[in-house]
């Protein structure tokens, strides 16, 4: 169950990121003319390195803020023992930054 609920998370976070990157190429597009699938493609090149540089834990550290500072876990304190999402670091990796990016350099 652990791999569809990773899987699941992947869908997401790609689907996300497709829609942000849809939303940024079109107001470039708006802002500077051009073709929609080259924006396109280098919006979603630069919002799949951003989530692999974060880790994909961004959303769910911000998800899990008011938790935390209702039971009293500094927000600076490591997290290693705090699960916080079906996916580690390796698996936003591979499953939605090596996509996101390779879907982003054919458009581009």
């Amino acid at each position: 169950m652990t791999i569809f609920k990773g899987l699941r998370e992947a869908i997401v976070y790609i689907a996300v990121c497709a829609g942000l990157a849809a939303a940024f190429a079109l107001a470039w597009l708006a802002a500077l003319g051009g073709q929609f699938s080259h924006h396109f493609g280098a919006c979603l090149i630069v919002l799949g390195s951003l989530v692999s540089v974060t880790g994909g834990q961004i959303p769910t550290k911000l998800h899990m803020a008011d938790v935390n500072a209702w039971v009293g876990i500094d927000s600076n304190s490591p997290t290693e023992g705090i699960p916080y999402g079906a996916l580690t670091s390796v698996g936003v990796f591979l499953f939605v930054t090596i996509p996101l990016v390779a879907v982003g350099l054919a458009m581009a």
